[in-house]
């Protein structure tokens, strides 16, 4: 008879903890579910510090130079390209150079970067007798765009 209850004592056990183990089931969770949230961020730029400035003439040559500075702020790859157009009333276009180089300035990728750059502006007026004195001006552009 011990062996009877032996065995009825294990059944009744083993069924007291299939219920204990499905009632702690009950009240945890019944389910998981993940998700990622995701953020882009897109490309931007600014350009500050660019004002007018005087192109003044190198002492003996018919060349005039000049420049200014500009800061270039930007989180990503991105080309600044000077550009400008002729002497007003005249058909001399001067040169750009963006630090010595170009008239182009390329920054890294995925890289945040907040840089100063130096823009200078070159007119060779040699051969050219027909100007008269006065004002001459030349309208420069700085444009960003994305690379």
């Amino acid at each position: 008879m011990n062996k009877k209850l032996s065995k009825i004592s294990k059944g009744v056990l083993l069924s007291l903890g299939l219920v204990m183990t499905s009632q702690a089931s009950a009240e945890g969770n019944l389910d998981v579910k993940t998700s990622t949230a995701n953020l882009t961020i897109g490309l931007y730029a600014t350009l500050t510090g660019l004002d007018n400035f005087q192109m003044t003439k190198i002492n003996g040559s018919p060349t005039y130079t000049g420049g200014d500075l500009f800061s270039l702020a930007t989180n990503g790859a991105v080309r600044v390209t000077a550009t400008t157009v002729a002497l007003s009333g005249t058909t001399v276009v001067p040169s750009l150079t963006i630090d010595s180089g170009t008239n182009v300035v390329d920054t890294a990728s995925n890289v945040v970067t907040s840089s100063n750059y130096q823009l200078d502006a070159s007119a060779n007026l040699s051969g050219i007798n027909e100007l008269a004195a006065g004002n001459y001006s030349s309208l420069i552009t700085l444009t960003v765009s994305a690379i």
